[in-house]
């Protein structure tokens, strides 16, 4: 932290500015900020060869220690760079998101711009998105289609005759056919349920008679001491 302070303490350019002569370039950012102690200043430009962007100059100007500094860069040899465009896409997003947090864009307005350079340029934004569509033909054309059963691996370790051919495989198909069938002879001769339903009535029956008895053994005890 104490390091961080320092640095901020002291910046190495300040009030930077950025003019240009017989070119158009859309520079990013557009807001420079302050240069501290080992911080470049990295200025991305986008334009074409119509509009002069391949010509002219760009001459970047400061304050550094409190004396005003200047250094000009001619663009006769700036190379167009795939790589360099769509890194500019990205940081003209940024721009157009601060100005739309500042205030000064509207929403629609914002988005439209950012879905207009997300498509020129093949990047995903908050307005544009990218779809893989394989055209490759795996059926040639004429060809009718055809239905097939897939087949389907084994877990790790399993052994496919064990499984399927083996002795316990023919076993348990034999099992499944001997319950089949008796399965199919019993559903046709009816099925004797095993009657585990208990005798309620008689149950219920007892109980109340339990009650009564009680009440009355309760009711000759209150008389008895009654009479006492």
């Amino acid at each position: 932290m104490t390091a961080l302070l320092e640095t901020l303490r002291r910046p190495s350019m300040q009030d930077i500015r950025v003019t240009m002569a017989g070119t158009d370039l859309d520079l990013t950012p557009k807001l420079l900020p302050d240069l501290y102690i080992g911080e470049p200043l990295v200025l991305l430009g986008h334009g074409s060869a119509s509009g002069g962007a391949g010509s002219g100059s760009l001459t970047i100007s400061g304050t550094i220690n409190g004396r005003r500094w200047s250094q000009t860069v001619k663009l006769a040899d700036a190379v167009a760079s795939p790589a360099v465009a769509k890194l500019w896409a990205r940081r003209r997003i940024d721009d157009i998101e601060a100005e739309r947090v500042l205030g000064k864009l509207a929403d629609d307005a914002a988005d439209a711009q950012v879905a207009e350079i997300g498509i020129a340029h093949a990047i995903v934004t908050s307005q544009t998105s990218l779809v893989a569509i394989d055209e490759t033909p795996v059926r040639p054309a004429g060809e009718m289609l055809a239905r097939e059963d897939l087949p389907v691996n084994l877990p790790a370790g399993w052994d496919f005759e064990t499984l399927f051919g083996g002795a316990a495989a023919r076993a348990a198909l034999a099992n499944a056919d001997t319950l089949a069938a008796r399965a199919a002879e019993q559903q046709a001769h009816g099925l004797d349920l095993p009657q585990t339903a208990t005798g309620f009535a008689a149950t219920l029956a007892s109980g109340l008679l339990m009650l009564v008895l009680g009440l009355a053994g309760l009711g000759w005890l209150r008389r008895g001491r009654v009479a006492k």
